[in-house]
């Protein structure tokens, strides 16, 4: 934050700066990918475990795939949730900061967009 406040053109105020809004939802997505690879490999790993306090997948253990099923829906429901919450938040306009406090915020942000810090 102190680098971008130092590196802002704007010289009437010291905490604005100028933010680049397609890097800003670039790393949004790219932290949100990041998070469902970590679930998907997390379920991986809890697969294993309840494959060894159940019994295996392949015996025939009624009580370890019952367990997995149940673990598989309730972790799809949530990464489905999870993954739509990211997607309107990426695609909803960024606020811009003009400077002026009685216009507020304007709701269709330029190329180029300076938020208050």
């Amino acid at each position: 934050m102190a680098l971008s406040l130092r590196n802002s053109r704007i010289t009437d105020e010291i905490y604005i700066a100028e933010i680049n809004g397609s890097i800003l939802r670039s790393g949004m997505l790219g932290s949100a990918i990041g998070s469902m690879c970590g679930c998907v490999f997390l379920v991986l790993s809890m697969m294993d475990i309840i494959q060894i306090r159940l019994g295996y997948f392949t015996c025939g253990s009624s009580t370890a795939v019952w367990t997995f099923m149940l673990m598989v829906v309730f972790i799809l429901t949530s990464l489905g949730f999870y993954m739509w919450t990211v997607v309107c938040t990426v695609l909803q306009p960024l606020p811009v900061y003009d400077g002026n406090n009685d216009a507020g915020i304007d709701a269709a942000p330029p190329r180029d967009i300076r938020i208050q810090v």
